[in-house]
């Protein structure tokens, strides 16, 4: 899980860098990668078994499973600041019930276990610190999808 939180967090980084300059590497092996301009990507999305990446009308630009991607580079004019390792992971996390609508439980944790929740966007929505099994208060929050981001993994669920 700590791989999906660096990556969020290499995206964030890249994304306030200025535009024209700056590129995101999916690199799938030694002599095979994909390289983008940040400015040319409208959207990363991870899906249940691949990474995509849109433009910003949508179209696709680049489908590639998980299990293919060695290593994720944000190159900052020539100089790679941030390399992300992805090497392929189960998750033994499991939320339910998704859809959800007051609350969801989160199964796959060791006790104690700190998490944090992500919008499907990449944004924070909060931190949890601790966990031991109860139940998770998402009355609040909007209708979408969310991912629940730890070290065993991550998960994503459904609010109504």
């Amino acid at each position: 899980m700590r791989k999906t939180l660096l990556l969020l967090t290499a995206l964030s980084i890249a994304a306030v860098a200025s535009a024209g300059g700056p590129q995101i590497v999916f690199e799938n092996s030694e002599t095979n990668s994909k390289t983008f301009p940040i400015s040319s990507i409208g959207r990363i999305n991870f899906l249940s078994e691949a990474l995509e990446v849109t433009d910003n009308l949508g179209d696709i630009l680049y489908t590639v499973p998980y299990s293919e991607i060695i290593r994720i580079k944000v190159d900052f004019e020539g100089t790679s600041s941030v390399a992300v390792p992805v090497a392929p992971e189960v998750s033994m996390l499991k939320v339910f019930p998704s859809p959800a609508t007051d609350v969801v439980t989160v199964s796959g944790l060791d006790a104690g276990s700190d998490f944090r929740l992500y919008r499907s966007d990449g944004s924070l929505v909060g931190n949890v610190k601790g966990y031991s099994g109860e139940a998770i208060d998402v009355s609040s929050l909007a209708p979408g999808v969310y991912i629940i981001a730890a070290e065993a993994g991550s998960v994503k669920f459904f609010k109504k």
